[in-house]
């Protein structure tokens, strides 16, 4: 059914049919199923979606241990992930103001592509990197320090590889003469080469030592190490951790800020006060504590008209409470598990 005259669509029809590939609406199982439409790729721009990435638009493995080179001046790492990839991945995956996070960090590439597709774009992407080797700080994190400052640096590139098999060792004066030659030959083209036997391999390495430094990639992060856990499987506060952990842990979750002042013998359970409100954490690990009539001395009333007041058990009733300005909040049941 046609909403204009025929020869109106005839004429539509007519200059589609000219314009490009025909037909646009075609029924699939050969005329007895659905209709479905054609998209062409010469109509909408950009590419056809593809799972197959070609390395040379995303870079391999090669290609990573050689990024990581430049910026540490050696291989720390021994399967980088090409930081393309993951730029590739944030391009697809992200928009500009996207956490991205990476439960695995490894070497640091997730952040190193943010960085980059920040600069590239003008975005504000922020990552999260975790890791738990020993390497976290001085491989992960180091990375993203010079990343984001520039570094000096130096290129190697590898020269020959031979795998030390039982066959080759039985002559060794061949394989050392290959390397040797490569030696030879890479003179003056590089200002170091080494031969040097790692990974059950003979490797010769040409390095290059270059004046100018990495650009910067503007940016900053901060590094944090996790303890043991504050809480027990059962909820309980684990015995493992010390008692200025929890205080500070305490005061943070009621305010916020940072617990900057001395425990003092004259007002031991004081955490701090801010804004009117005292912070105690009244808490012995060897024994309960009682909020009471009887201890109501635990209170600096000269420097809070308020009271935030932890410990394991309370006496007082709600008017009582009230009256003495006290909000008692019980260990461990109240404090925050984040």
């Amino acid at each position: 059914m046609l909403d204009e005259p025929l020869e109106t669509a005839r004429e539509k029809a007519q200059g589609i049919l000219e314009a490009g590939p025909w037909p646009r609406f075609y029924f699939t199982d050969g005329g007895r199923g659905g209709i479905r439409r054609k998209v062409y790729a010469d109509d909408v721009g950009g590419r056809i979606a593809t799972n197959f990435w070609e390395f040379k638009e995303v870079g391999h493995t090669d290609e990573a241990v050689k990024e990581i080179i430049s910026i540490f001046g050696r291989i720390s790492f021994p399967t980088p992930k090409p930081t393309r990839l993951v730029e590739r991945i944030l391009r697809i995956a992200t928009k500009k103001d996207s956490i991205v996070l990476d439960c695995c960090a490894g070497s640091g590439t997730t952040g190193h592509a943010t960085l980059l597709a920040n600069w590239r774009d003008g975005g504000s992407r922020r990552f999260i990197l975790v890791e738990m080797m020993d390497y976290a700080e001085t491989l992960t994190a180091e990375r993203m320090r010079r990343v984001m400052s520039g570094c000096p640096f130096k290129s190697q590139e590898k020269l020959y590889e031979q795998k030390l098999t039982v066959s080759r060792l039985r002559k060794p004066g061949k394989m050392m003469a290959e390397a040797d030659a490569k030696v030879e030959a890479s003179r003056g083209k590089y200002d170091k080469v080494e031969v040097k036997v790692d990974e059950d391999k003979l490797k010769v390495i040409g390095t290059k030592y270059h004046t100018k430094r990495l650009e910067g990639r503007d940016g900053e992060f901060d590094y944090y190490e996790l303890g043991v856990p504050l809480f027990t499987a059962e909820g309980e506060l684990n015995p493992s951790v010390d008692e200025e952990t929890l205080r500070s842990y305490v005061y943070y979750t009621e305010t916020r800020q940072p617990l900057t002042r001395k425990r003092s013998e004259a007002k031991p359970w004081l955490l701090d006060c801010l804004d009117g409100i005292g912070y105690y954490f009244y808490y012995d690990p060897c024994a309960p504590t009682t909020l009471s009539i009887d201890t109501l001395g635990i209170l600096s009333p000269t420097e809070a008209s308020r009271h935030v007041v932890y410990a394991d058990i309370c006496t007082l009733d709600e008017r009582r409470l009230a009256g003495f300005g006290i909000t008692f909040k019980k260990i461990p049941r109240d404090i925050s598990k984040f």
